[in-house]
């Protein structure tokens, strides 16, 4: 591999008197390749220092290829064997014409019956996948099938009875969010810092890059330069991730976003799935095809050091966004 411009914490403090004047990193991922990562403040509510409030630095990911980033969620532990690995798993299910069908419908839905106010220590405005149209329905179903599961069954096999039993989110725990800039309601622009405490969490962004600015997943990740890493995938790709995970959802600062959440819980009550799709025989039918999956990208983000290079970055990615570095 190349030898790459790294300057680490202690040096960056030497030279700028702060880690604020980094404004990328370079990271490492799997084909002994290295990416640059740009690096934004946000406000995150329930983050950030005693003295800085709710402010944070992230390294930027926009995924356009199915995309794994490892990182350690726990500031409190030095990376290392002992520290505990985290992954954030990015996966398209949906393609921009299947994105933007189930976007409009859930628009035309929630300007009929209107957009509910569920939760009470995160409350959010959203619409429940089973109020959509049949059609709409189909689609989000036919891809969990298709694309989530066998997805999930390979990251995740510890939750395979279970998904067995439940291999749809209960109809409570499969809707679509609203986040709207213009919103003054809590949990109307973004969501606080938390824990869905499920088994497995999805959440899928519906809207197109110029909807909205702002928004995006913040996970808290142990680095000396960033706080943690904030992603932000285009329309149709879904991020997959153990609900146990602390993550937050950035404000957005223009437009309205809109993302498809789904929650899986570990004991796989109320199962919602047809026979033709998940009983003994279709599982069967299913192994014995076998299809390749989907090559994964893994960005090492425990491997992040700020550049030496000057010049701000770029987002990074699986393809379109990222600065790629061969070996």
């Amino acid at each position: 591999m190349s030898l790459w411009p790294f300057r680490r914490h202690s040096d960056a403090k030497k030279q700028d008197g702060s880690s604020s004047a980094t404004r990328e990193l370079r990271i490492a991922t799997s084909g002994s390749n290295s990416m640059r990562a740009s690096i934004e403040s946000l406000r995150v509510d329930g983050a950030g220092s005693y003295a800085q409030s709710g402010r944070v630095r992230a390294a930027l990911f926009a995924p356009s290829t199915s995309t794994t980033i490892q990182f350690h969620a726990e500031h409190n532990k030095k990376p290392g064997s002992s520290a505990r690995a985290s992954c954030v798993h990015a996966l398209q299910m949906f393609t921009p014409q299947e994105t933007a069908a189930i976007l409009d419908d859930a628009k035309r839905i929630g300007s009929s019956i209107g957009w509910s106010d569920r939760g009470v220590s995160l409350p959010t405005q959203d619409v429940l996948v089973q109020n959509l149209s049949r059609e709409s329905q189909d689609s989000v179903h036919k891809a969990i099938r298709e694309r989530l599961l066998p997805f999930a069954r390979r990251h995740y096999p510890h939750l395979n009875a279970a998904f067995d039993k439940q291999p749809y989110p209960r109809p409570g725990n499969l809707f679509i969010v609203r986040y709207s800039c213009a919103s003054q309601r809590p949990g109307g622009r973004g969501l606080k810092l938390h824990k869905d405490e499920t088994a497995l969490t999805f959440n899928l962004c519906l809207s197109t890059e110029e909807d909205f600015t702002g928004g995006g997943t913040y996970f808290p990740a142990a680095n000396s330069d960033v706080d943690g890493v904030l992603m932000r995938p285009l329309p149709g790709y879904c991020l997959i991730h153990d609900g146990n995970i602390k993550h937050a959802g950035n404000e957005v600062r223009s437009g309205e976003r809109f993302i498809l959440v789904g929650f899986y819980n570990a004991d796989g009550r109320d199962r919602a799935g047809e026979d033709q799709y998940f009983g003994k025989k279709a599982r069967e039918e299913a192994r014995l095809k076998n299809v390749a999956p989907q090559p994964v990208q893994t960005i090492y983000f425990t491997t992040a050091v700020a550049s030496l290079r000057p010049g701000v970055g770029v987002p990074a990615s699986g393809a379109k966004a990222s600065r790629p570095e061969g070996s």
